[in-house]
């Protein structure tokens, strides 16, 4: 789970601290994570680690909320080596046994980053420059299907953001994460998932709170401002839309 350099024992007891009391589908948070982690072959720097267990478990508990009220349709956008679906997936199955992926729509071009716009531009002391990071979060379908493989039924869609969209299956959805780094793949997903969630649907995101993909926050705050439902930045960085006409949601 950790890069090569990690303080292990530091790091473990600081988790279990903060996180060995916490139960997601009815096991130890931690023993969830990194049996995710491990899967799905994903590592992280030891000065990353807090946050990515914060997110993941943000992530686990408002995925649950809206899984205890029987609705269905999940979708992910930019999945990776498949760490958060396998995650979403072993809740999924806790609350509904016998459940094999069915519903599970999982979205990646399998080839890292697409071009950067000006929107996901940095500010830095030499001015306005463009992260080009097209090749990192590279993977493979197989790898994901590897990680999923307990979800056979899962439906992954290889293709880029936002073209791939077209060739979904018209549903509704009642839960989507997102982890699409650029403005341009998450704008898209905004203005297509949204118009199809459930009454008191979740949007959950990974990257509002980025430095590095700041074209994140600029699409949520344009979508923010005109989407009725509630709008929430989290203390982990995350944010988290919830679709007017539910349970707790204003619009």
């Amino acid at each position: 789970m950790l890069e090569p350099g990690s303080n292990t024992d530091e790091l473990n007891a600081e988790l279990d601290r903060r996180y060995g009391s916490l139960i997601v589908a009815g096991r130890p948070y931690l023993e969830v994570f990194r049996e995710c982690m491990a899967v799905s072959g994903t590592t992280v720097a030891p000065d990353k680690v807090l946050d990515r267990v914060e997110r993941g478990h943000r992530l686990a508990v408002a995925l649950d909320g809206v899984l205890s009220t029987g609705a269905d349709g999940i979708a992910e956008a930019g999945v990776w080596r498949g760490f958060s679906a396998r995650l979403m997936a072993i809740l999924v199955a806790h609350r509904r046994p016998g459940w094999q992926g069915e519903g599970l729509v999982l979205i990646d071009s399998f080839e890292g980053l697409s071009a950067p716009r000006i929107e996901d531009a940095s500010p830095s002391p030499d001015g306005w420059v463009v992260a080009r990071h097209t090749t990192n979060f590279a993977s493979g379908e197989d790898v994901v299907r590897q990680t999923l493989s307990d979800f056979p039924n899962a439906a992954i869609h290889a293709g880029w953001i936002p073209p791939v969209l077209d060739t979904l299956a018209e549903r509704t959805y009642c839960f989507v994460h997102l982890d699409t780094d650029l403005f341009e793949p998450t704008a898209a997903c905004l203005a297509y998932f949204s118009s199809r969630m459930t009454p008191g649907g979740c949007i959950v995101d990974d990257d509002y709170g980025s430095d590095l993909f700041p074209g994140v926050r600029r699409a949520w705050d344009r979508f923010a401002r005109a989407a009725p439902g509630r709008f929430e930045v989290l203390e982990s960085g995350q944010c988290l839309w919830t679709a007017a006409g539910g349970p707790g949601a204003r619009g």
